[in-house]
């Protein structure tokens, strides 16, 4: 029974990660760090349970680097614009910073390569509010907006993908 309960992140994960009805890009990150984390080996764990975590660990960081799951600009950024995930909530403080960082360069960098029909479409007016909004995203992170909230923002950008 306990080698099921070690496989059964990866099960969720799998569930998670292959649907087809929705956007599955913003739950990379937060889906590997909760994998990352059901695999600490506990001072409880039984031996087979502690062997079977520290290799399954080790593939998994494997596989998070050769496919930079916690390093790939676009992960990171649509991990912070889903009002699910964007607070990187399973992370440290000090990797929670990293990401917050990255995500807002990351998107003033997209923002700042569209073309002026692009923005109208998007209804991006003043590029030098960008910064301000994200900011102030960031400093909401502990309470997250809810969708009335953002459409009376005056700050709120459309992205249509």
């Amino acid at each position: 029974m306990e080698i099921i309960q070690v496989f059964e992140p990866f099960y969720n994960a799998t569930l998670e990660l292959s649907g087809c009805k929705y956007v599955t890009i913003s739950i990379v990150i937060p889906t590997f760090g909760c994998l990352q984390a059901s695999l600490l080996v506990d001072p409880n764990d039984s031996l087979i349970v502690r062997v079977l975590k520290e290799v399954l660990n080790y593939w998994t960081n494997i596989y998070t680097d050769k496919y930079e799951i916690f390093t790939k600009k676009i992960l990171i950024a649509a991990t912070f614009l889903d009002v699910r995930t964007k607070i990187f909530g399973r992370f440290s403080d000090e990797i929670r910073k990293e990401f917050l960082t990255e995500a807002k360069n990351t998107i003033k960098t997209i923002i700042s390569e569209l073309t002026t029909e692009q923005k109208q479409v998007l209804k991006i007016v003043n590029l030098s509010n960008i910064p301000d909004s994200l900011n102030t995203f960031e400093a909401s992170h502990q309470k997250v907006p809810t969708l009335k909230e953002n459409l009376h923002s005056n700050n709120l950008i459309l992205i249509r993908i």
